[in-house]
């Protein structure tokens, strides 16, 4: 890389951390006649230099020398982020994505064909994904990131400090699916489990969609893929199934037992319970949400913001899984194999080596590597 790529780079990483010019010069000790010139991509390459910026805005040296590794083919779309946030969360996509097809290369993994379902409605996308992965139509879906295996899509659980990004999906160079999912805490599961089922209709229904550079949002995509999501966790038949055993249980207590069953949010319940009045839906949905927000209230106290009542705990003692751990498995299987060595290891879990270490460690003595 020459100094314009670097420089680049380095602007990406400031407006990230909103660090200006002047807070760059206090920062390095360099004057703002050298911060400008190095910004700019106007100055000779000076490891010095370059090694004061990396300490400054916290990135290491390396980093900086290294292209960003942007996916081609990507859905994530939202005018309100940051170019620069963007580019930086895309680039760990992307370099996640490398390391995921290098250690699959090293151990010979071939892929079959993304699926191909046709169908005229995303209950009928999400009916047939059914049926292909063998899902009995009597089953809700407790570890969908096992099916993701089986469909032979990636999942990378990031975590971004922002509730606004949920999910992605993208494609890898060999055409390859993947999605991505927001593990932040302030996140409930039950969201992070509707984002990736909505992420998988957006890769089954919306081929054409995935362009990197698009940031406006396709309302009618998005509502295609919500549906999607909602029947494909939710399947008609069977909610209205619950719905009928444990609707005399009052409106606000079916609605958190029916939306425990299933694993999603009392809104996705709302919501489907909104689809079988024949008047105005979101008047419906409106109403729902009233009756269930007094009856919650008054029975179980302030109903919070962002905050799912009765949520599935992310660790706890939950029927849901969501744990993505075929990639580490794969680390590993690579590791006993003595195809790629701890440190690397650690590079592509994006873990201290304190810690691969540690759980090589612990795998020995489970005898995982006999």
């Amino acid at each position: 890389m020459d100094i314009k790529d670097i420089s680049q780079k380095i602007q990406v990483y400031c407006k990230d951390r909103k660090i200006t010019q002047s807070i760059l010069s206090q920062k390095t000790e360099l004057s703002i006649s050298l911060i400008k010139k190095v910004l700019s991509g106007k100055c000779p390459l000076d490891i010095s230099v370059i090694q004061k910026i990396a300490s400054a805005i916290e990135v290491p040296l390396e980093d900086l020398f290294i292209p960003f590794r942007l996916p081609k083919r990507v859905r994530y779309r939202s005018n309100k982020e940051p170019k620069a946030s963007r580019i930086l969360m895309l680039d760990e996509i992307g370099c996640w994505l490398e390391n995921y097809e290098f250690i699959e290369e090293l151990l010979g993994i071939q892929h079959k064909s993304w699926l191909n379902i046709k169908a005229s409605s995303p209950r009928e996308y999400a009916q047939k994904c059914r049926e292909y992965l063998k899902i009995s139509p009597s089953a809700p879906i407790y570890n969908i990131s096992e099916l993701f295996e089986v469909l032979g899509v990636k999942l990378y659980q990031i975590r971004i400090e922002r509730d606004s990004f949920c999910g992605a999906s993208v494609f890898d160079k060999k055409g390859q699916p993947a999605i991505v999912c927001n593990s932040y805490e302030k996140i409930s599961i039950e969201r992070q489990l509707f984002t990736a089922a909505h992420e998988l209709g957006h890769l089954l229904m919306h081929l054409a969609s995935f362009e990197a550079d698009e940031t406006a949002e396709n309302k009618k995509e998005e509502k295609e893929a919500n549906a999607f999501a909602s029947y494909f966790l939710m399947p008609n038949e069977l909610f209205i199934k619950y719905w009928k055993q444990y609707c005399s249980l009052g409106f606000a207590k079916s609605v958190l037992t029916v939306k425990s069953i299933f694993g999603v949010s009392y809104l996705t319940v709302l919501y489907r319970l909104s689809e079988f009045v024949n008047s105005d839906q979101q008047q419906a949905f409106r109403r729902f949400l009233f009756q269930f927000r007094s009856e919650y209230e008054s029975q179980y106290g302030d109903l919070e913001s962002k905050k799912e009542p009765f949520g599935i705990e992310p660790y706890g003692n939950s029927k849901f899984i969501f744990i993505e751990n075929r990639l580490r498995r794969l680390v590993f299987e690579a590791v006993s194999k003595e195809l790629i060595s701890i440190s690397r290891a650690a590079e592509i879990l994006m873990v201290p080596l304190g810690t691969a270490k540690e759980e090589i460690n612990s795998l020995k003595k489970d005898n995982f590597f006999e």
